[in-house]
């Protein structure tokens, strides 16, 4: 496989936090092995809510004019999206979450990011158990928009540093970064949704 074009989408509010270091660590390792990489932070972004207009089941556009109209096309041009986020109350953080409904214009009229692969990375400062729910929620994201899911990882960290300090982490971030960014066939093919977790 030639190297992935990959879109690596922060959820999460805190800058630097846990989350963002995951996806970073992966990241740049894709990035050095020759994949195309566009960082999507959505904290930066000026996004509403989906307003359940329905617009885009008829048109297959969202009617809504804000910063999601940027992002739609990096989705759709990516063979590969990486999505990182908190676990807020057991479940994805709400930016995240309208980030999710908002993606619903790409579905309604046809699945716009359907066999595109892509990976959760989930963190939360409680057991790994209740981060379960989260990491659902980002599994179904993906499932519904008939996605491959290769990859689910989520570690249990909460103050900012703490994730990188798991043991074993950072070196499983850029094995998976490097053969993703490479395009290894082996990697693409044989990974299906491997659940993993990390304290």
């Amino acid at each position: 496989m030639t190297p992935s074009k990959i879109v690596g989408v922060f959820g999460s509010m805190r800058k630097n936090g846990n989350s963002d270091w995951m996806l970073n660590t992966l990241l740049n390792s894709a990035e050095k092995e020759g994949a195309e990489v566009q960082r999507v932070f959505l904290r930066d972004l000026k996004f509403e809510q989906c307003n359940g207009c329905d617009t885009c089941e008829v048109t297959g556009k969202c009617a809504i004019k804000d910063d999601m109209q940027t992002l739609y096309p990096k989705l759709i041009e990516a063979n590969l999206i990486v999505v990182a986020c908190p676990n807020y109350f057991k479940n994805v953080n709400g930016l995240t979450k309208t980030f999710i409904d908002r993606t619903n214009a790409l579905l309604r009229k046809e699945r716009q990011l359907k066999k595109k692969y892509a990976i959760g990375l989930l963190v939360g400062g409680e057991e790994l158990e209740d981060t379960q729910h989260c990491e659902d929620a980002l599994a179904r994201f993906f499932k519904g928009h008939k996605m491959n899911t290769l990859l689910m990882l989520k570690v249990r960290a909460d103050r900012k540093g703490e994730a990188s300090q798991i043991t074993g982490l950072e070196n499983k971030l850029n094995e998976i970064g490097a053969k993703m960014g490479c395009g290894d066939k082996a990697f693409f093919e044989s990974n299906r949704w491997k659940v993993g977790g990390l304290t």
